[in-house]
Protein backbone atom coordinates (compact mmCIF):
# COMPACT_ATOMS: atom_id res chain seq x y z
CA UNK A 1 0.00 0.00 0.00
CA UNK A 2 2.69 2.37 0.89
CA UNK A 3 4.08 2.11 -2.72
CA UNK A 4 0.66 2.89 -4.19
CA UNK A 5 0.98 5.90 -1.72
CA UNK A 6 4.03 7.27 -3.30
CA UNK A 7 2.89 6.57 -6.97
CA UNK A 8 -0.03 8.50 -6.59
CA UNK A 9 2.05 11.21 -4.75
CA UNK A 10 4.64 11.66 -7.44
CA UNK A 11 2.01 10.92 -10.39
CA UNK A 12 -0.25 14.05 -8.73
CA UNK A 13 3.43 15.98 -8.73
CA UNK A 14 3.76 15.95 -12.23
CA UNK A 15 0.44 16.78 -12.69
CA UNK A 16 0.52 19.86 -10.52
CA UNK A 17 3.56 21.08 -12.21
CA UNK A 18 1.48 20.86 -15.52
CA UNK A 19 -1.69 21.91 -14.49
CA UNK A 20 0.18 25.24 -13.30
CA UNK A 21 1.32 25.66 -16.61
CA UNK A 22 -1.67 24.97 -18.63
CA UNK A 23 -4.44 26.06 -16.33
CA UNK A 24 -4.56 29.32 -18.11
CA UNK A 25 -4.67 28.02 -21.72
CA UNK A 26 -8.42 25.91 -20.39
CA UNK A 27 -6.65 22.64 -21.07
CA UNK A 28 -8.60 20.13 -18.53
CA UNK A 29 -6.67 17.45 -16.55
CA UNK A 30 -8.36 14.41 -15.52
CA UNK A 31 -6.62 12.59 -12.60
CA UNK A 32 -7.20 8.40 -12.68
CA UNK A 33 -6.22 6.64 -9.32
CA UNK A 34 -6.19 2.48 -9.64
CA UNK A 35 -5.33 0.84 -7.16
CA UNK A 36 -5.91 -2.64 -6.45
CA UNK A 37 -4.66 -2.20 -2.53
CA UNK A 38 -7.85 -0.07 -1.54
CA UNK A 39 -11.10 -1.60 -0.90
CA UNK A 40 -13.74 0.08 -3.38
CA UNK A 41 -15.62 1.88 -0.67
CA UNK A 42 -12.72 3.97 0.34
CA UNK A 43 -13.09 7.91 -0.03
CA UNK A 44 -9.95 9.18 -2.30
CA UNK A 45 -9.39 13.14 -2.35
CA UNK A 46 -6.41 15.28 -4.60
CA UNK A 47 -5.40 18.51 -2.64
CA UNK A 48 -2.75 20.41 -3.65
CA UNK A 49 -0.76 24.63 -3.33
CA UNK A 50 -3.12 26.07 -5.96
CA UNK A 51 -6.74 26.91 -5.50
CA UNK A 52 -7.90 24.63 -8.51
CA UNK A 53 -7.06 21.83 -6.17
CA UNK A 54 -8.06 23.30 -2.74
CA UNK A 55 -5.05 25.28 -1.26
CA UNK A 56 -4.19 21.59 0.44
CA UNK A 57 -6.71 21.18 2.00
CA UNK A 58 -7.49 17.62 2.21
CA UNK A 59 -11.29 16.91 2.34
CA UNK A 60 -11.80 19.64 -0.48
CA UNK A 61 -12.01 17.97 -3.80
CA UNK A 62 -13.26 13.83 -3.40
CA UNK A 63 -12.52 11.87 -6.35
CA UNK A 64 -15.27 10.19 -8.32
CA UNK A 65 -15.31 6.24 -7.31
CA UNK A 66 -15.93 4.33 -10.47
CA UNK A 67 -16.10 0.71 -9.37
CA UNK A 68 -13.16 -1.83 -9.52
CA UNK A 69 -10.82 0.15 -7.68
CA UNK A 70 -10.89 3.24 -9.94
CA UNK A 71 -11.27 6.44 -8.78
CA UNK A 72 -10.89 10.02 -11.45
CA UNK A 73 -11.48 13.62 -11.23
CA UNK A 74 -11.85 16.42 -14.11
Amino acid sequence: MQKTLWTLFFSCLFSILSLRAQESAGIRITFVLNSPDLPDTTSVYITGSIEALGRWNPGKIKMDAKGNHVWTKE
